[in-house]
């Protein structure tokens, strides 16, 4: 086996594991979208949630994703709601007033 081999079965593995670890996240925002509109009865719209940003938690290896959804009282207006995931957990979840 050629020494370039290794090297490139890591970076392989590393994205597979990024792209897991953002599947998961992404799931976890939308059930927490889901619950929050449906806790407080309003109506998620377009059903689901989609990725506003990311940046590393300072001080661990780690990421904190941004995701916004918007949602509706009555189905006419539209507004916007945010999910912060942080280490595979949610932070919060933020209803416009």
């Amino acid at each position: 086996m050629s020494k370039t081999f290794f090297p490139l079965l890591l970076g392989v593995a590393l994205l597979f594991g990024f792209w897991l670890n953002t599947l998961r996240a992404r799931e976890l925002a939308n059930t927490s979208a889901k619950l929050t509109c449906s806790r407080q009865g309003l109506q998620l719209l377009d059903g689901t949630v989609a990725l506003l940003h990311w940046q590393l938690i300072k001080g661990r290896l780690a990421l904190r994703r941004t995701y916004q959804f918007e949602y509706s009282e009555n189905g006419d207006n539209r507004q916007k709601g945010i999910v912060i995931i942080a280490a595979n957990s949610v932070e919060s979840v933020i209803l416009a007033p």
